[in-house]
């Protein structure tokens, strides 16, 4: 840690004190909640002089900004103890997520409801109206990566518009449509006759492009960005400052999004595939024990991106033999999740945290659990956990009863219709209701128990 850094953060009681951090050429200026005195500002280390307006503080310094600036952001803050690794993933996604919750809750209720409205034939899926709708609705969760570019730029500190343009790469429509490849032949397959076997259709500069389609996705754009954040760091201290505007971003971008492609792609299709083996093998071998790892994982899984090689799998199964055992021992993450949330609702006693948890549980009573996980459980984590071990055991139950679906692509109440066969035999139905309502109880009552408002994030 250098001597600015180590000084400042002592003086304002930690690096997490600072907010709206910026630099112009000979100047620092940020945030503070409680200023110091001017004269103990001008005492730190390379500074000429300091100016404060209310909380808004200006250091005239005697030294290149720009470096103080990436010093300070690099510097860790010896003042504050360390959160373990798992934990820091935990708040860096909520910090991301946070801003973005309302527009998400809103645009997943109205996706939820333009479900049941069609599963219910009350709005005709083909008219124009309900296209519209959907629009709405579907629009934020398909180019999320965008949005989440711009919030997870603020939160690495970078460039805005990096991070919208990583996102709007990610969905480009030729990038997805190379993602699923129409009566292409490829060029050659690695891994053949494995589980792991992976066509490629495309090179980049010869290295194997492996597609993914990125649409709604959360992790890729994430590690993206922060990647980006580094880079734009080092290309500021080393570009002149006369051509830094325009030479800094073509720099960042030309070697963070190929690398987005050339190893994430491939990590998560690898990944993805590999996840789908094993749960396919583990229905097989005891659907009961399947259930429970598929359950207390499914979460997880959703949120790094890796459950695309599982919801393949039971699409084929519903095409081929009109049932599937895979995404039936799934549905009770969602009431495992959105007990927690209601649980965390109750016991929460600041206004505004429980007006969020709210409408993540309404989101999620629609079939929309990113809000809940997103807004509520992870930032609290504690819940995040006690919402897995519900889905486990709700995972489980289903497993016992060998429980089936029928159809795929409904969402929320609805879901359950999917648990009834032609021949209208309803024990799997049962069980369903069963394990979600088990998944739901166990989850609600824990995370009632052990949530406190210390354990609530900043909203």
């Amino acid at each position: 840690m250098n001597k600015l850094s180590q000084e400042l953060f002592s003086l304002i009681g930690g690096k997490n004190k600072l907010t709206a951090l910026g630099h112009r050429k000979d100047s620092l200026f940020f945030d503070l909640e409680s200023v110091p005195e001017v004269e103990k500002l001008e005492k730190l280390p390379h500074v000429k002089s300091a100016t404060v307006e209310k909380n808004h503080v200006s250091l005239k310094t005697n030294k290149e900004a720009t470096a103080l600036y990436y010093e300070l952001l690099d510097d860790p803050d010896e003042t504050q103890s360390k959160p373990n690794l798992f934990n820091r993933l935990l708040d860096t996604l909520s910090g991301i997520f946070m801003p973005i919750l309302g527009f998400l809750a809103a645009t997943g209720m109205l996706k939820g409801l333009m479900s049941a409205l069609s599963a219910l034939k009350l709005m005709d899926s083909h008219s124009g109206t309900y296209q519209v709708l959907y629009a709405i609705s579907d629009g934020f969760f398909y180019f999320l990566p965008i949005v989440l570019g711009y919030s997870a730029s603020k939160r690495f500190k970078t460039s805005p518009l990096i991070g919208i343009t990583i996102g709007a790469t990610l969905t480009y429509p030729s990038i997805v449509q190379m993602a699923s490849p129409e009566s292409a032949t490829p060029l050659f397959t690695l891994f053949a006759n494995t589980p792991l076997q992976t066509h490629v259709f495309d090179t980049f500069f010869g290295i194997p492009l492996i597609m993914v389609n990125y649409t709604s996705s959360v992790i890729p754009v994430i590690v993206g960005v922060l990647l980006a954040s580094k880079l734009e760091k080092f290309f500021t201290k080393w570009i002149p400052e006369i051509i830094q505007n325009f030479i800094v971003p073509f720099c960042t971008l030309i070697i963070t999004i190929p690398l987005i492609f050339l190893i994430i792609g491939p990590l998560t299709t690898w990944l993805s595939q590999g996840m789908g083996w094993i749960i396919q093998t583990l229905v097989q071998l005891n659907p009961a024990i399947a259930g429970l790892v598929l359950g207390v994982l499914w979460q997880p899984l959703v949120v790094l991106g890796l459950h695309w090689g599982i919801i393949p799998i039971a699409f084929i199964n519903i095409a081929t033999v009109g049932q599937d055992p895979i995404m039936a021992l799934t549905f009770a993450a969602l009431y495992a999740q959105i007990g927690a949330v209601l649980g965390v609702m109750l016991k929460t006693k600041d206004k505004k945290f429980k007006a969020l948890s709210l409408s993540a549980f309404i989101t999620g009573v629609f079939g929309i659990s990113e809000p809940s996980m997103f807004g509520v459980t992870i930032p609290t984590k504690k819940p995040f956990v006690i919402s897995m071990i519900g889905a486990g055991i709700g995972g489980l139950i289903m497993g016992l009863f060998n429980t089936l679906v029928y159809t795929v692509g409904v969402l929320g109440f609805f879901t359950f219709l999917t648990y009834i066969p032609n021949d209208g035999n309803l024990t799997g139905l049962f069980a369903a209701i069963a394990a979600c309502a088990v998944a739901f109880i166990f989850s609600f009552i824990v995370s009632y128990i052990v949530y406190t408002d210390k354990d609530k994030p900043t909203v």
